[in-house]
């Protein structure tokens, strides 16, 4: 049985109310009370919320568990090891 697409996106907002308001916003332009008052369709907005960008809050909570997106993480990772082998090129001597 499927989940109604307005309570899957009532289950949504109610975990993430800030992250999405802000994000439909600052991409798309629209408030999020026009979900509210029926000016937008939940599927609708089911779809715009999976089509913000990987630097979304909202994305960066549901989809990533508050963790980085992969290439920033990639990133990280490779300045920490530059960094090593960098210290360790000064630890020897």
């Amino acid at each position: 049985m499927r989940i109604p697409k307005v309570w899957e996106m009532l289950a949504r907002i109610r975990l993430w109310p800030r992250e999405i308001e802000a994000d439909l916003h600052r991409e798309y332009r629209i408030d999020v009370a026009d979900w509210h008052t029926g000016a937008i369709t939940s599927r609708k907005a089911l779809v715009l919320l999976d089509q913000l960008s990987e630097n979304s809050g909202y994305k960066t909570e549901y989809e990533r568990a508050g963790n980085w997106p992969i290439w920033q993480q990639m990133l990280k990772d490779l300045h920490n090891e530059t960094a090593l082998h960098r210290a360790g090129l000064y630890a020897g001597g």
